[in-house]
């Protein structure tokens, strides 16, 4: 669940096991567990509330698209180069900064409505703010996505990409009401990397004393990087099928150990 704190103070809870959850003022962060929402939900209300997305109207004629969130990605580079003149040899020399990619941001955007005829000529409409929390993706306009897109064309370079055209969400995407188990199966479809890069771990491989704070800490940590799988239409996504398989498969491995 995506949260928005309205004060201007930082928010927190803490679950069963001591584990602090903060949320920064005026900020909009998660997605965070089921659990860990219903805790700020119930211990800061009025100040905490869930995300809901501000609606943007859909414009007659025009297909919807969906976009995506694309920062906090590990896919991008860890450092950004880029080069600076030298005055004294009047080369370029290149510098590096870290990717401001690689760390999960809300991105914002204003949409120029440009003007509406009336019946004594034309008004102004105004600006229609956009906005599209980290991990998640929306359908608008064709219109609003080719402007927010140009617009971050033409901006910082080392933003380029934190904006990217999605799938549609599927009727079988894994959330974190999913077992564990089940997430972990579906990553490892997707990509071996799951396991060797990410170090995705089941129940058991969690071990006897995990609790559940724990098992949805590790569904959380998953689902994260599992985003970017999820958006890209370039992947294919595994059918229920495959993923019982690689469920089943998961299960013999553990008790051959």
């Amino acid at each position: 669940m995506i949260l928005e704190n309205l004060s201007t103070a930082d928010q927190c809870v803490w679950d069963e096991e001591g584990r602090e959850y903060r949320i920064a003022g005026r900020a909009i962060a998660g997605p965070y567990p089921r659990e860990v929402a219903r805790k700020f939900l119930s211990e800061c209300e009025g100040r905490v509330l869930e995300h809901v997305p501000e609606l943007i109207p859909s414009e007659p004629g025009t297909p919807d698209v969906w976009l995506a969130n694309n920062t906090g990605s590990p896919n991008f580079p860890e450092s950004f180069v880029y080069y600076t003149l030298n005055r004294l040899t009047k080369q370029k020399e290149p510098r590096a900064e870290p990717h401001p990619n690689r760390e999960p941001r809300t991105l914002n955007f204003e949409y120029d409505q440009g003007q509406r005829r009336i019946a004594n000529g034309c008004v102004n409409l105004p600006n229609l703010p956009v906005r599209l929390a980290p991990f998640s993706r929306r359908r608008v306009p064709e219109t609003v996505a080719r402007a927010w897109l140009t617009a971050q064309a033409m901006g910082d370079p080392s933003h380029a990409d934190a904006l990217i055209l999605s799938r549609e969400p599927t009727a079988h995407e894994p959330n974190d009401t999913w077992d564990l188990d089940e997430i972990v199966a579906y990553a490892v479809c997707l990509s071996q990397d799951f396991r060797d890069r990410f170090q995705a771990k089941t129940v058991r491989e969690l071990g006897k004393d995990s609790s559940t704070g724990d098992i949805l800490k590790e569904k959380q940590r998953i689902l994260k990087p599992l985003h970017f799988f999820l958006i890209n239409p370039e992947i294919n996504l595994p059918t229920k099928h495959a993923v019982t398989r690689r469920l089943n498969e998961l299960k013999r491995e553990k008790d051959a150990k």
